[in-house]
């Protein structure tokens, strides 16, 4: 069943592949249809990837990567995708890449907004500002 209300974005970004699938294939990154998903009655934020639109539509070779342990979502360097990011988690280190630089910015600023604290400035006592961040508690709606 498809449902639209907890959708952010979608669209094709690369991947690259863990290990154990580059062995099968001479491809490292493969080209996926992406589904980023916001919190909601069907499941927490959450990354969904298909082998294509098609199959999105189909409902049919789904992959769910949950966000809700990601720490870290940059923009990294790759030799061979210019528009590379990754999203880090303590179990798990995705690499994705976007076609260019505004669509790779927009997923960023996305993932980053459903799944990570804002930082809270505080004055210090010497003048300078000091940042802090708190984890945001797992049952807060976006």
């Amino acid at each position: 069943m498809a449902t639209y209300e907890d959708l952010v974005k979608c669209g094709y970004l690369e991947m690259k592949l863990p290990r154990k699938q580059r062995k099968m294939t001479q491809k490292v990154w493969k080209r996926k249809w992406f589904v980023l998903r916001r919190r909601s009655k069907y499941g927490q934020t959450r990354l969904e990837y298909y082998h294509s639109e098609k199959a999105c539509i189909d409902n049919r070779h789904k992959t769910i990567i949950p966000l809700c342990g990601v720490r870290n979502i940059d923009n990294v360097h790759s030799r061979t995708h210019q528009h590379a990011f990754q999203i880090a988690a303590p179990e798990i280190r995705i690499f994705l890449s976007g076609d260019n630089r505004l669509d790779t910015d927009e997923w960023v600023r996305l993932m980053k907004e459903l799944v990570l604290p804002e930082p809270k400035m505080f004055p210090s006592v010497e003048g300078g500002d000091i940042f802090v961040t708190n984890s945001r508690p797992e049952d807060k709606d976006s």
